[in-house]
């Protein structure tokens, strides 16, 4: 693997870090490696700084800097513990009513898969809802149908809702529903098992771990990485390592066609950790966007810039299943808006090329 353009891209800051984490170093700071500020900063912008307090090489940066880390820490252990708590009581009402909820991400993550809950900064509850009772499950807890009408019907999750004071997205699907790349919701139900922490559904392994490797090859086309997501991926495969082969992921890549998807994810993630076992051959055009990855990550708080890159939705388009997806989606992107009201086509138009324009200002400021 040519990894040699990615190494040159990180700092002796960035690489300390990313070594602690990734590739169990040991190695205590010293201050030969360079500004100890910005290895903190570059941690906590990519959803690392939890991890990095709790490692014992974070005894050897300074007490301010120690205190800044510490307060991500609590601050992430008391806002988790708060989403744990409504994310049950939301669970068992729906589970009343008969409807069935899988938690999704860091509502899975950091309650099952991470050893401790604050080390996995979270923003949201995510729950996925069978679609055909998505609708009914939100009216549970929001009261109000007419916020259904900013429902994005090629979307996979309903108008974000507010439950006690928590952010929540009720996912119909794992991903929008024009997607090119899908893992069957039909499997997804159907090898779901009931957990016996806490009782209640969790994907398939395999299903998960395909999941979180997708939402990061969906997330870098619309402009945004996280590299915690990529911890993500390591400690969910560490997690299943006697349930879930390298192989085993192989052959599902192959038979539901994610092999390009997930070349690049799976590429970029031997990058930063060369013991995961994944050989993934690469060409020209994967080590270019394994650049583009780079960029991201390293540029963590210039992703916000790209605002406009998911309203318009330009790579939704490219990356529909085929032309009919492309041209349904397009239709609808032209005669409804963001909150659900229908306008005129030309105001449509106007509207789009005008964010289109600054969509494309932003990404060559970015880049």
């Amino acid at each position: 693997m040519h990894f040699h353009r990615l190494v040159e891209h990180f700092s002796p800051e960035e690489t300390w870090l990313l070594h602690l984490l990734f590739q169990e170093s040991k190695d205590p700071w010293e201050d030969s490696i360079g500004d100890e500020k910005h290895a903190v900063d570059f941690a906590l912008g990519n959803g690392l700084g939890p991890l990095l307090y709790v490692h014992p090489a974070s005894s050897s940066l300074s007490d301010d800097i120690r205190f800044i880390l510490k307060k991500h820490y609590l601050s992430n252990l008391a806002k988790n513990s708060t989403f744990q708590v409504i994310s049950d009581e939301m669970m068992g009402t729906l589970k009343q009513a008969g409807i069935k909820c899988i938690p999704l991400k860091g509502s899975f993550l950091s309650r099952i898969i991470y050893p401790d809950p604050a080390l996995r900064p979270m923003s949201d509850i995510d729950l996925l809802i069978p679609a055909n009772r998505v609708e009914e499950a939100f009216l549970m807890f929001k009261n109000d149908p007419s916020a259904l009408l900013k429902r994005d019907r090629f979307g996979h999750h309903l108008p974000p809702l507010m439950h006690r004071g928590a952010m929540v997205e009720i996912h119909n699907s794992l991903f929008d529903l024009n997607a090119k790349y899908q893992i069957p919701m039909n499997l997804v139900w159907k090898d779901a098992k009931v957990l016996s922490d806490g009782g209640f559904l969790a994907m398939n392994p395999i299903h998960l771990i395909t999941h979180l490797i997708l939402h990061i090859y969906y997330s870098f086309r619309t402009g945004g990485i996280r590299l915690g997501w990529f911890y993500d991926l390591k400690i969910a495969m560490e997690f299943y390592k006697d349930q879930v082969s390298s192989e085993d992921l192989r052959v599902f890549f192959s038979v539901h066609q994610l092999e390009k998807p997930t070349s690049l994810v799976l590429a970029y993630y031997q990058f930063l950790n060369p013991n995961s076992g994944f050989q993934v051959p690469l060409d020209k055009s994967l080590l270019n966007k394994l650049s583009e990855i780079q960029r991201f990550a390293k540029n963590p708080s210039e992703q916000n810039s790209l605002k406009y890159g998911y309203s318009i939705a330009w790579e939704r388009i490219l990356y529909s299943k085929n032309w009919r997806q492309r041209m349904r989606f397009i239709k609808h992107l032209l005669l409804v808006d963001k909150s659900g009201e229908h306008l005129s086509f030309f105001r449509r138009i106007i509207y789009l090329i005008k964010n289109t324009c600054c969509l494309l200002w932003q990404k060559i400021k970015f880049w």
